[in-house]
């Protein structure tokens, strides 16, 4: 962890290895949980604005010539009462990321109280009527057809996991990590799919990929097995 400093705390974290017995070669893990995760939800909490205004306005300018789409930033609180370091990692407009970072100079986290937190924010300006490109709910063969870049090699036997089941993604990749959930039933064995899942990328462009930054589909998973 090179961003370790000697005056920071300990961090602890627990990942699970899962080997494979096929060619020995394929290894699925887990994403590493942080044990300070609950105290790090509690700091957020409290995030507040000088000027009382928890989002920022649609600029006059953007909207006079239909811009609309997300601006993604991460936010580091180093003070309770300073602002953040603003780092934009995508934006639709740069009107639009003109506005999200004025706003965010606003922002402070009164509960910090030693160790700097960063977190990632995504605001979605969007016109009424506007044009739109939307997710559409789709079976797990069909959305790696249309995925690049894939991580492999990776081997997952569906049967193992209830199969079949489904899958509700947040998408955000390629600037953030994909949020992945189970639908109504939830098993441990799935957690290394679900981290593979979270890295994937749509075969798109950049314009087109930044329209539907933030979508959420379902993906209908069946049973056998899955060897890339």
């Amino acid at each position: 962890m090179p961003c370790l400093q000697a005056k920071d705390n300990p961090v602890k974290l627990r990942q699970v290895y899962v080997f494979i017995p096929n060619d020995g070669r394929k290894v699925a893990e887990s994403t590493p949980v942080d044990e300070r995760s609950e105290s790090r939800r509690t700091k957020l909490a409290c995030i507040t604005h000088v000027l009382k205004q928890p989002q920022p306005a649609y600029p006059d300018d953007a909207r006079r010539i239909d811009a609309q789409g997300p601006v993604i930033v991460n936010l580091r609180f180093t003070q309770p009462d300073a602002p953040p370091d603003v780092r934009v990692l995508a934006s639709a407009h740069n009107t639009l990321r003109r506005e999200v970072q004025a706003h965010s100079t606003g922002l402070r986290l009164p509960c910090l109280d030693g160790d700097e937190i960063s977190l990632n924010r995504i605001y979605q300006f969007q016109i009424i009527g506007g044009e739109r490109t939307v997710l559409k709910d789709t079976k797990l063969t069909q959305l790696l057809s249309s995925a690049r870049n894939l991580a492999t090699p990776v081997y997952f036997d569906f049967g193992t996991m209830s199969c079949p089941f489904d899958v509700r993604m947040t998408y955000t990749q390629p600037y953030l990590s994909n949020a992945v959930g189970e639908l109504e039933t939830s098993l441990p064995a799935r957690r290394p799919f679900l981290d593979w899942l979270s890295r994937l990328t749509l075969n798109l462009d950049e314009k087109t990929n930044l329209r539907i930054i933030g979508q959420q589909m379902n993906i209908s998973v069946p049973c056998g097995t899955l060897d890339l």
